[in-house]
């Protein structure tokens, strides 16, 4: 699977931020994320390394890299809703995703997997949540 480059994840993101349907875009993204990175021998090793998957998905697309990482957080507090509550909060829609791949899927439908999953959409909510918003807490 070979990895796009910044300047066309930026391109992606700015679409995203000037679409007006942007939940149909967000899925689309979160779709492709997903399926051009989670494998079965990927998902082996990020359960082994008790790693989250989701993460590393979307860090395969460079969404921390300087020109990509002010679009994507821009893009998560703008979509919150459509994004990571609709998706990234949702371990249903994820396995739906990740379920289409028979291979992944048996993995998934263990009881091992099943756990991974759940913890794997806690953790990145909590850290999407932190990019997102960082910096821009106020203190009382």
């Amino acid at each position: 699977m070979s990895q796009p480059s910044p300047r066309k994840v930026a391109k992606s993101l700015q679409q995203l931020l000037e679409t007006r349907k942007p939940s149909v875009l967000v899925e689309r993204f979160i779709t492709w994320a997903l399926n051009n990175y989670v494998n079965e021998e990927n998902l082996k090793n990020a359960i082994g390394s008790n790693v989250d998957i989701l993460f590393l998905s979307l860090n395969h697309f460079h969404l921390g890299h300087p020109l990509v990482a002010p679009i994507f957080r821009l893009a998560l507090q703008m979509f919150w809703t459509q994004f990571i509550d609709a998706y990234i909060a949702d371990a249903t829609k994820i396995y739906t995703i990740l379920a289409q791949k028979p291979d992944v899927k048996a993995i998934l439908d263990t009881p091992q997997g099943t756990d991974y999953l759940n913890r794997c959409c806690k953790a990145s909510y909590e850290s999407l949540y932190t990019f997102a918003w960082e910096g821009y807490a106020t203190e009382t």
